[in-house]
């Protein structure tokens, strides 16, 4: 169980200003993933942007629970560590905090869409660290409430300790045309 906080939630859905999520189990999880029901959270919205694909022709929701809460750890997301997600069990009360336009949306995910269509590659450690740093940095620099500076630093921390280098788009980038290896 994690420490009392608020937790957020990104959708292309836009549920209106207020939301309480239900219980069902998840239309998208890895195969490893129980079908506990659950809403899926992170600790920003720039650790939600690495824990899933968005398309990049729409606007995303986010989502922030009303209150604080403890949530869950999940089971069988070997990400985890580096996206932050949890698990609330709904029914959950979740506000709208902001829309992202489809342009950021874009900024953020084009480089790891083109990784997987040009490499047919499940993300590894490194590119979802890449991919956690470019989204912290788009935040950082347009949306300053959507990603802390102990994010940012988090982030410089595990590229330098993971190679990746100072730009964290380059590196996704090389990796779909194959010059950088993991």
């Amino acid at each position: 169980m994690s420490q009392r906080c608020h937790w957020y939630h990104c959708t292309v859905c836009n549920h209106g200003q207020t939301w309480v999520a239900e219980r069902r189990a998840p239309i998208m999880r890895a195969a490893d993933e129980p079908l506990t029901p659950r809403l899926c959270v992170c600790p920003s919205p720039a650790e939600c942007f690495s824990a899933i694909l968005f398309p990049t022709h729409r606007d995303v929701y986010v989502y922030r629970t009303s209150n604080e809460r403890r949530a869950v750890a999940p089971r069988g997301v070997w990400d985890k560590i580096i996206t932050g997600e949890r698990w609330l069990i709904p029914p959950v009360e979740m506000q709208l905090f902001c829309a992202i336009p489809a342009s950021v949306v874009a900024d953020c995910q084009t480089a790891i869409r083109l990784y997987h269509e040009e490499t047919r590659n499940r993300s590894d450690i490194r590119t979802r660290i890449a991919q956690l740093a470019l989204s912290a940095a788009i935040f950082r620099r347009q949306y300053r409430h959507l990603a802390s500076r102990s994010l940012s630093r988090f982030c410089d921390s595990l590229c330098s300790s993971f190679d990746i280098g100072k730009d964290p788009e380059e590196y996704i980038l090389s990796r779909a045309e194959g010059i950088h290896h993991a």
